[in-house]
């Protein structure tokens, strides 16, 4: 983990989960133990035409999903801390200003999800480049982890994807829009010629990690923060 910079590379996917059958530990004891979340892969390699098309078919026609812009930072922000206020993630509001970083930062996409004209979540997808994963890297030592993203053809070139925030909005549970959400995000990953796909699920969240198993991500690690860690900059890091 380097500088904090207004990337939402957390990495963790915050879906609230269904089905939370777990009593949660006092806070107290939780901020001594720390928050576990799984780290989830997926090789771009490995999303099959018959595995896209499963995912696609459970899209739900009646979610719309529109590219979110500076203007709608407060529907972002009003979307993401009713989704969370009850989720077993460690959670603390966002403010208009950091969604604004992170509507500003690279080429970040944010999404929303409407039914019937209401909205109902939303998705913000991150990118980064890797050097171990370029087979073009031209110096002799390769930098480990993430590293400024090159430009190639007049725009900046990534290799890794991340989920890096899914939300929705509790009066919507049950409608298909957590997984036309996470469907919508491989489309968006598609076009950009990656090579990996990224996100970290709160361990206690069962909803999250059902949704992004269903996606083909699998679980490769696990990483403890405190609680400090957890509620700090929720969307700003890398």
């Amino acid at each position: 983990m380097v500088q904090k910079s207004p990337h939402p590379s957390k990495r963790r996917l915050k879906y609230k989960g269904q089905g939370e059958d777990e009593t949660p530990l006092p806070e107290s004891r939780q901020a001594s133990e720390g928050y576990c979340y799984f780290q989830m892969e997926v090789q771009v390699k490995d999303i099959t035409p018959q595995s896209e098309a499963e995912v696609t078919r459970r899209i739900s026609p009646q979610v719309k999903i529109v590219k979110a812009t500076l203007e709608d930072c407060e529907r972002l922000v009003y979307l993401h801390n009713r989704a969370f206020l009850a989720a077993t993630d460690p959670y603390s509001p966002i403010s208009s200003k950091d969604m604004m970083r992170v509507l500003n930062f690279r080429d970040n996409i944010l999404l929303i999800a409407t039914i019937w004209g209401e909205d109902a979540g939303f998705l913000i997808l991150g990118f980064d480049y890797y050097p171990r994963l370029d087979p073009t890297w031209k110096e002799a030592q390769v930098p480990e982890g993430a590293y400024p993203p090159p430009r190639r053809e007049n725009k900046r070139f990534y290799n890794v994807g991340y989920i890096s925030g899914l939300g929705v909005d509790p009066r919507w549970h049950g409608r298909g829009v957590g997984t036309t959400l996470g469907a919508t995000s491989w489309k968006c990953f598609k076009v950009q010629n990656l090579v990996k796909l990224k996100c970290e699920v709160y361990e206690k969240n069962h909803g999250s990690y059902n949704l992004i198993s269903s996606l083909g991500f699998k679980k490769v690690g696990t990483k403890t923060y405190s609680l400090e860690q957890s509620r700090a900059e929720q969307l700003q890091r890398l």
